[in-house]
């Protein structure tokens, strides 16, 4: 593993990530930012794409398989994150992803999971099991914001949660970069804001055809012409 403050020439080469919401367009596209994390020694490298493999819907695989089991793999894999950065951040991910899951469960009106399985990542499956009745679980203190996403479920706003849940992302990783400039660790978080750049991006180009497609719609329904 790099000692610290040794990736001087790779974190320059790196173009600067503008605020997530006003972003229009990567600054770069995965090809070129794999092109530059190819200067990452191989351990790091490893490091990285464990924790990209961990939290990025594009790396986990497609084959259904058990919730337990799953849960399971993904506890296993957060022990093999050596460095604590890496560690924290993602335990934090997926315990947050735990209690997306019980909001959505309970939303479809469903009983909490069972005790005896061990479901969830992370330190608070037991807890939000013995508040299940509670709209954050009492996890307010952990996730702060826990109450307006239980909120913004209740109500079906998808989009407005997901943008929620976006930022509140993007204002940990930016704290978290903030300690870090030319090591691994600036390295790893540049690329965790790099990927919610691209969905955020992703989201304004489907908007964008989505608005599009309206606008044409009502033009041809103007003019009497039938698709």
């Amino acid at each position: 593993m790099a000692q610290s403050g040794s990736y001087y020439t790779l974190v320059a080469s790196l173009p600067h990530l503008p605020h997530l919401f006003s972003a229009k367009r990567l600054p770069c596209s995965r090809i070129q930012l794999d092109r530059r994390l190819s200067m990452l020694e191989a351990d790091d490298r490893e490091q990285l794409e464990l924790m990209e493999s961990l939290l990025w819907w594009d790396r986990q695989s497609v084959v259904p398989e058990p919730d337990e089991l799953i849960c399971g793999d993904k506890r296993a894999q957060v022990e093999q994150l050596r460095n604590p950065l890496l560690k924290g951040f993602t335990l934090w991910r997926l315990e947050l992803r735990t209690l997306i899951a019980a909001l959505r469960r309970r939303r479809l009106g469903l009983a909490p999971p069972d005790s005896s399985t061990r479901w969830g990542v992370g330190r608070w499956t037991e807890q939000i099991i013995a508040n299940w009745q509670s709209p954050a679980f009492g996890l307010e203190f952990c996730f702060p914001f826990a109450q307006e996403l239980h909120e913004l479920l209740a109500k079906d706003q998808s989009l407005e949660a997901e943008k929620l849940l976006m930022g509140e992302l993007w204002t940990r990783l930016t704290r978290l970069q903030d300690d870090h400039y030319f090591d691994f660790e600036a390295v790893a978080l540049y690329v965790m804001r790099w990927h919610l750049v691209e969905r955020w991006t992703h989201h304004e180009r489907d908007a964008a055809i989505e608005r599009f497609d309206h606008l044409v719609d009502q033009a041809l329904e103007q003019q009497g012409i039938e698709l």
